[in-house]
């Protein structure tokens, strides 16, 4: 990410609350892995789509829709996937 558009600190808030929200009642060491795993799923396509948005100027983010495809969000992502 470019470092004047603030995107990175945008995107560590957002790993901090996801985070927060993924680890909330965890019971035993064994289910970090799993939580983790989670994590990326939850974050990865976020991130990847500022990433490539943090470096279009405003006006030309359709020069990169189809690269921003590869990051969209699959059906039933919505679905809270914390165990």
């Amino acid at each position: 990410m470019l470092p004047f558009g603030g995107q990175g600190a945008n995107m560590a808030i957002e790993d901090g609350g996801s985070l927060g929200y993924i680890f909330n009642g965890i019971t035993s060491v064994a289910e970090i892995g799993t939580r983790l795993e989670v994590f990326q799923l939850a974050r990865y396509a976020r991130a990847s789509r500022v990433q490539i948005l943090s470096s279009v100027r405003a006006g030309k983010e359709k020069d990169v829709e189809l690269k921003l495809r590869q990051y969209s969000d699959p059906p039933g992502s919505s679905e809270c996937l914390v165990p």
